[in-house]
C-alpha cells in the first residue's frame, strides 16, 4: 500500500505572543511609583521622629517588600505562561499528515 507523507503549515497564529508586554511595563510602572513613595515617606519621616514615625516607616517598608514579592511572583509567572502559551501554539501550528491509499488500476 502507497504511503504519502507531508508536513502541512496551517497559517500563522495571531493569538497572545507578546500581549503580554502593556501588562510587564504597567507593573514595573508600579514597582517605580512605589519605590518613589518609599523614599518620599523616609525623606519626610527623617524630618521627624518620634513612635508613630518610626511605627508608620516600619509598616511601610514591609508593604514596600511584600510588593516587590508580588511583584516578582507575578514577573516569573508571565514569562512561565509565556513560554508554555507559545509552545502550545508551535505545537499546533504546524501538522504531519500521512495519508494511505491504494492504487486502483483504470481499465479503458
Amino acid at each position: 500500500m502507497p504511503i504519502y507523507q507531508t508536513t502541512y503549515r496551517f497559517a500563522d497564529f495571531q493569538g497572545v505572543n507578546r500581549k503580554d508586554e502593556a501588562f510587564a511595563s504597567s507593573l514595573q510602572r508600579l514597582r517605580t511609583l512605589s519605590k518613589e513613595f518609599d523614599r518620599f515617606v523616609q525623606t519626610e519621616a527623617a524630618k521627624e521622629s518620634g513612635e508613630i514615625i518610626e511605627r508608620a516607616e516600619e509598616v511601610i517598608g514591609k508593604k514596600q517588600y511584600k510588593l516587590e514579592m508580588i511583584a516578582n511572583d507575578l514577573e516569573d509567572t508571565c514569562r512561565k505562561m509565556q513560554h508554555r502559551y507559545a509552545g502550545l501554539v508551535n505545537s499546533i501550528e504546524k501538522q504531519d499528515i500521512t495519508i494511505y491509499y491504494q492504487q486502483n488500476e483504470l481499465s479503458l
